[in-house]
């Protein structure tokens, strides 16, 4: 990476924890249970254990805090685009949706980071992946990631729903799939800014 901002190489990690966990998540088969025939000399404790070694690193467990790792990247991105840019940070919010506007606005030498950066910024409705539909049956956008990823309720005090991002199984696995490609794109793209 060729390109001198701080926000964004501080977005590499981010990226990097987002992608070894996905890939862990793909490992593991994104099982949320543990099929074995009953043994009457494993204790319970010795079953417990072995579920939650085959489950640790299901979409069940972890998913949240690892879309909040992306988003997170997705963020600390944007606002080293600007600075690149601009020369100056102006921007202390969360708000993906506004800083997605910015950064088209600026204009960069790469229309594949911009439309990445605008698949997981604007999440159009009409997507039918995990993310969007958790985002409809939620009604909330991306740019609250800060909040629903972060908080199991909104500052209204209304309670989220996780189920179309938990137990996707190979969905799941199908979701951490693609989010991996984008990172790997995502990154590679960085230097044509």
């Amino acid at each position: 990476m060729n390109v001198q901002s701080p926000l964004i190489a501080f977005s590499n990690p981010y990226f990097q924890l987002t992608r070894n966990c996905l890939e862990e998540l793909i490992k593991s088969g994104n099982s949320n249970y543990l099929r074995t025939n009953f043994d009457e000399n494993i204790s319970k404790e010795d079953s417990d254990f072995a579920l939650k070694e085959k489950t640790k690193w299901s979409d069940y467990n972890v998913i949240q805090p690892i879309l909040f790792n992306f988003y997170h990247s997705l963020e600390l991105l944007m606002k080293g685009i600007i600075v690149l840019k601009n020369g100056k940070n102006s921007d202390k919010s969360h708000n993906l949706e506004k800083l997605f506007f910015k950064v088209s606005k600026i204009g960069i030498n790469s229309p594949i980071l911009l439309e990445k950066l605008e698949k997981y910024c604007l999440n159009e409705k009409g997507n039918n992946n995990p993310i969007s539909k958790f985002l409809k049956t939620n009604d909330e956008k991306p740019s609250n990631y800060i909040h629903y990823l972060k908080y199991p309720f909104n500052l209204d005090n209304k309670i989220f729903k996780y189920n179309d991002l938990r137990n996707l199984k190979q969905d799941g696995i199908e979701m951490a799939k693609e989010i991996m490609l984008d990172i790997d794109i995502i990154r590679n793209e960085i230097s044509n800014i």
